[in-house]
């Protein structure tokens, strides 16, 4: 089986698609009151959040993408015409 590259927007929404289901779970089997997702929900953006972001920087940086700034740049002479 081929290996694909790991796509951040999709495991961001995927993680925010079982939040939500495991709150509402929760609340429906009486575990926590609706009044208490509030903080829930707040910490699963935050957390959702904070992984895509650690994702893409990782792939950013894997490809090469993140720069370190002028050592990366190329002085080349200029050739007379």
């Amino acid at each position: 089986m081929r290996r694909h590259d790991l796509d951040p927007v999709s495991l961001t929404f995927g993680l925010l698609f079982v939040g939500v289901a495991a709150g509402w779970l929760a609340v429906q089997s009486d575990a926590i009151e609706v009044a208490d997702l509030r903080w829930f929900y707040t910490g699963l953006l935050l957390i959702a959040g904070a992984a895509g972001t650690a994702i893409s920087l990782l792939r950013e940086r894997d490809r090469g993408g993140v720069t370190g700034g002028a050592s990366d740049v190329v002085d080349t002479p200029e050739t007379p015409s």
